[in-house]
């Protein structure tokens, strides 16, 4: 291929690229283009509602025991998975190991390691009989 004809593609793919950004633009600033179902807040006003820090719990927390709101206490645990922590209790059994929260649907080893030292050791049986 020549030099013209590198030139002349080359010139070719760049205004096809700028015909799209134009195409695209164009689009977007069209009214009713989009859903206006959504609308960023006003960054000052995220600041004044932005969610506060979860407390912490004042001592370990006792998986096979403690409701749903305590155990939300817990580090990377919303009411969702507390929910899902007492529903698995429920229906299985006290927890044996602390590894035996991975079965929680919403639990994974980061969670896991980030409950080590807000779990209470003694509530689980496997650990009491070693």
């Amino acid at each position: 291929m020549s030099g013209r004809a590198r030139r002349l593609l080359a010139a070719g793919c760049a205004l096809l690229a700028c015909a799209g950004c134009a195409l695209a633009l164009a689009a977007h600033l069209r009214p009713g283009a989009f859903s206006q179902t959504y609308a960023p807040a006003p960054r000052a006003l995220r600041r004044a509602v932005a969610p506060a820090a979860t407390a912490r719990p004042d001592g370990p927390v006792d998986v096979n025991r403690d409701d749903a709101q305590a155990l939300c206490a817990l580090p990377g645990v919303g009411p969702v998975i507390a929910a899902a922590i007492v529903a698995d209790r429920e229906a299985n059994g006290p927890f044996d190991f602390p590894e035996d929260l991975l079965a929680v649907p919403g639990i994974g080893p980061k969670t896991l390691a980030g409950l080590s030292g807000w779990l209470d050791t003694d509530s689980f049986t496997g650990l009491r009989a070693r």
